[in-house]
């Protein structure tokens, strides 16, 4: 999409074009010069998220904004909405007419998915990084979901579960000689080795944890509250790795051994009152 006071759709997020064609609709859309309604783009980019029906189960939505200018109109209502219909926001900003907050406002509030470029000679390489920040948003699967996928040495894929109250276990399987190591978190939605609260090995109950006031260690997301939510990372350590990962609600194995155990002193019960 290209926008100015209006916007100019060129695919749908459903459509059914080759690559080759896609790159044709991007490198033939002209640049637009007539205003900067931005919060007015990122609205109809929520649009084409709703109009394109539904994305493969637990897949990232994602909306990246080019502006070289402040907007005309209103950015926190729009911003707002995205985040409502679980769409991530990056903003970035081209030229020396751009204003940091509003950046801000277009990354719903996280700095760190902001950025600030010099023209636009820079974009070719900085789309490298642009890769490499979309690829850190976390996958969404609902509870109950198995997702399956494949990462190379030291590639990582991120996933956010909710958390209810009796808490989320996650079932990391290895796959085909696969070896994964994965870890979570209440707080970072990209836990690692060095900042973690816990690793995920085979199945791992992850209990509940009330939501507290964000951390020192949150300031770069400007978060406001954590613990309704978990993150989980896998991160692929042999060279090539097939793994599947899922979330179900509860301490289900520890239910089910409650279960045998009150079984079990019942029989036993009855079996003393037989004597």
């Amino acid at each position: 999409m290209a926008y100015e006071k209006g916007q100019e759709i060129r695919f749908l997020l459903n459509n059914v074009l080759t690559p080759a064609e896609m790159r044709t609709q991007v490198s033939t859309t002209s640049y637009p010069g007539d205003g900067t309604n931005t919060g007015a783009a990122i609205t109809a980019a929520v649009n084409m998220f709703n109009q394109s029906g539904p994305i493969r189960p637990g897949v990232a939505k994602v909306t990246t904004v080019f502006t070289d200018g402040q907007s005309y109109d209103d950015l926190v209502g729009p911003a707002s909405l995205a985040g409502r219909n679980e769409i991530d926001t990056f903003g970035v900003g081209i030229g020396t007419g751009i204003v940091q907050t509003e950046l801000t406002q277009i990354a719903q509030g996280r700095v760190d998915r902001t950025f600030m470029l010099s023209d636009f000679a820079s974009l070719m390489e900085f789309f490298r990084t642009m890769n490499e920040e979309t690829c850190k948003i976390p996958q969404k699967p609902v509870l109950g979901a198995a997702m399956q996928d494949k990462v190379v040495k030291n590639e990582k894929r991120y996933f956010m579960y909710a958390l209810p109250p009796d808490g989320v276990k996650i079932v990391l399987d290895n796959q085909n000689g696969g070896n994964t190591a994965a870890y979570y978190s209440y707080t970072d939605d990209t836990p690692s080795a060095a900042f973690n609260d816990g690793i995920v090995s085979g199945r791992t109950h992850i209990p509940y944890r009330a939501p507290t006031p964000s951390s020192p260690n949150l300031a770069r997301h400007d978060c406001t509250t954590s613990g309704t939510q978990i993150y989980v990372s896998v991160i692929g350590v042999g060279e090539t790795n097939n793994y599947e990962i899922r979330g179900i609600e509860g301490d289900v194995s520890g239910a089910a051994t409650a279960v045998i155990s009150s079984l079990l002193l019942c029989l036993s019960t009855t079996l003393m009152l037989a004597h």
